[in-house]
């Protein structure tokens, strides 16, 4: 195989993984395992450097200078972006994550990271997480009898097999909830014949799930009239949309509006037309806009009808005289929102005709430009959140509302400082200022805003947002240390940099020592160094296969072979298929950009390739 083919065959194992790590990353939301961001972010900035060799015919000479682009690179930057959308609405309109909500959670550092780095930093030590039995009582809506041999499921995706119990005569069933699924965002779903099929978005997390699930008996269906059989096939629903389905097209995404089956009476209070009026105004002609007369009453169903039609995002809800309840359902991806507003608020017709249709419109926008960032397109997602933002209905979300706002600012921020296609670093700080400008404790936005102020060369007022944000005591206090321990190398003030790295050490040994570890390689040149906080970073994660690779690769670099060998004959027992194809592909890398070390590494290619996987 020759290099390029090597090449070619590297860059579509990134990609695979990068897909299914951002698949990941929308499912679980805050939960998501901390590498996952951090692995998404050193992908991306692995996929341009071979994307880049990819189109040069002199591959292998650029190979070579791998390591030295390294030391010239500022390999522990990191900014996060990782904001879920929050509200400090009191008793105003509340917005509430569902299974993933809001913002999409995700790190991204478009400074070159080591090929092979993978790094998160913790705040705090992690705690002691315990598993515990989730009991749950299911009862009859109308009557609260129990209901024996219902089934309780409890399922949080990600190929993790749904746990799951039947209740007993008194409607009782217990569920265990185990360590790997503590504190993990899932969904409760429960079961019972002559009942419709009940489903929640929870958190599972002990003392804060739902004790009692009540189910609403199911119509009587009644009795087919007397004559032939016929075959009942349900047609699609008819479609009403802003444009011609046939200039459907790719990368054009359709949006459907269910009927919100309003109990409610007069003219002036369809919420539906509103919405669907607002979209047609403020989306590009990227977006089809549609309606539909069926009413929708999950996001289950949401999701379904949004997969029968081909709809991106599907908007679904109810109001009546006491309540709005309006749903943002995705597809394709596991991401969705939840609107809600207290009785006081629905009866207002101000609310009604304006304060809530510029909110939902601006977070449908919102969701849409999350959509195109996900399928890779961040073009269009620009472009649909710029204009939204800059829309006068914007005037119309309250200060109630601003943490909403704030937060579609910082991801707005987020896509002009996202590499591809070219960054507009000046539009992302104007971007994350105003996210700040609306909410002051919005952390991410202003350690992105470092970063950005780095890209902009004012190391200066980067350094000092990141002080500002380890003086808080910042859940990113870490991060910011890292960050501007990056700064104080560059500066030459290797002394301060030290004692940062040693402030993240304290927060988090595994994260701290890998971090130490790669500035003795790309700082300072020591590697005998490097080697013993890789080996520590084992000792404190002994589990983890990533850990062996970091190690395994930098004692190939520095000559140590038989040690490279064992290092990754150690790492067997914990080796899964896709760790498997990620590290083979990093070696036959290496082992093209330094073919002095080929012989080293093809046993150990071999010995993984063939290895018996759990």
């Amino acid at each position: 195989m020759s290099q390029q083919d090597e090449v070619e065959k590297l860059i579509h194992i990134h990609q695979r993984r990068l897909q299914k790590l951002k698949e990941q990353q929308a499912m679980f939301g805050a939960s998501v395992d901390p590498k996952i961001p951090l692995e998404i972010e050193d992908i991306e900035a692995k996929l341009d450097e071979l994307n880049s060799k990819f189109s040069q015919s002199d591959i292998a000479e650029q190979s070579s200078t791998i390591d030295e682009d390294r030391k010239m690179s500022k390999g522990l930057g990191h900014r996060l972006v990782n904001k879920f959308l929050t509200s400090s609405l009191g008793k105003k309109l509340v917005v509430i994550s569902e299974l993933t909500v809001a913002i999409l959670a995700c790190v991204a550092a478009w400074l070159v990271v080591p090929p092979f780095s993978n790094v998160f930093i913790s705040p705090t030590p992690t705690p002691t997480v315990i598993s515990f039995d989730y009991q749950v009582r299911v009862q009859a809506l109308s009557t609260g009898d129990p209901i024996p041999n219902a089934k309780v499921i409890i399922d949080v995706g990600n190929e993790i097999a749904p746990k799951d119990d039947i209740t007993d005569s008194n409607g009782l069933a217990r569920v265990v909830i185990d360590v790997a699924l503590v504190g993990k965002h899932g969904r409760l779903m429960v079961q019972a014949t002559g009942y419709k099929s009940y489903n929640q978005n929870i958190d599972l997390t002990k003392g804060v799930l739902p004790d009692i699930i009540p189910l609403e008996k199911e119509a009587v269906q009644l009795p087919e009239p007397d004559g032939p059989e016929v075959s009942h096939t349900p047609a699609a629903p008819a479609l009403q949309c802003n444009r011609s389905i046939s200039d459907d097209q790719a990368g054009v995404l359709k949006v459907v509006i269910a009927d919100f089956n309003e109990n409610v009476t007069g003219d002036n209070l369809n919420i539906e037309d509103r919405l669907f009026d607002g979209l047609n105004e403020s989306t590009s002609d990227t977006v089809i806009v549609c309606r539909i007369s069926q009413v929708i009453g999950t996001s289950v169903e949401a999701r379904k009808m949004g997969q029968e039609l081909g709809a991106a995002l599907v908007l679904w809800g109810r109001r009546d005289s006491a309540a709005f309840e309006i749903g943002l359902e995705v597809a394709d991806w596991e991401l969705d929102r939840m609107v809600q507003s207290p009785p006081q608020q629905a009866e207002s017709f101000l609310f009604q005709t304006k304060f809530l249709p510029a909110l939902i419109t601006l977070l449908d926008n919102l969701t849409l430009s999350e959509i195109y960032y996900l399928d890779g397109d961040v073009k269009p997602a620009r472009k649909i959140l710029s204009s939204a933002l800059s829309d006068d209905a914007v005037k119309d979300i309250t200060d109630d509302n601003a943490a909403e706002l704030a937060s579609a600012y910082w991801f707005l921020g987020f896509l002009f400082d996202y590499p591809q296609p070219e960054p507009d670093l000046n539009r992302a700080l104007d971007a994350y200022d105003q996210a700040l400008a609306l909410d002051k404790s919005l952390q991410a936005a202003l350690l992105n805003k470092g970063k950005v102020l780095e890209g902009l060369e004012k190391p200066n007022l980067a350094i000092a947002a990141y002080t500002q944000l380890i003086e808080a005591h910042s859940s990113l206090a870490a991060l910011a240390l890292v960050n501007r321990a990056n700064l104080f190398h560059f500066q030459d003030n290797d002394e301060a940099a030290m004692a940062d790295i040693k402030a993240v050490i304290e927060l988090d040994p595994v994260i701290g020592y890998r971090q130490r570890a790669e500035a003795y390689l790309t700082w300072w040149g020591d590697a005998d160094s490097a080697l013993k906080d890789f080996q520590a970073v084992i000792k404190y994660e002994p589990d983890n296969p990533e850990n062996y690779h970091f190690l395994g690769m930098t004692q190939l670099k520095i000559g140590q072979e038989d040690e490279a060998k064992q290092t990754y004959q150690a790492c067997l027992p914990y080796l899964d298929q896709e760790m498997q194809a990620f590290m083979v592909a990093e070696l036959k890398a290496l082992a093209q950009a330094k073919p002095q070390l080929a012989n080293a590494i093809d046993p150990i290619t071999v010995m993984l390739e063939t290895a018996s996987l759990p």
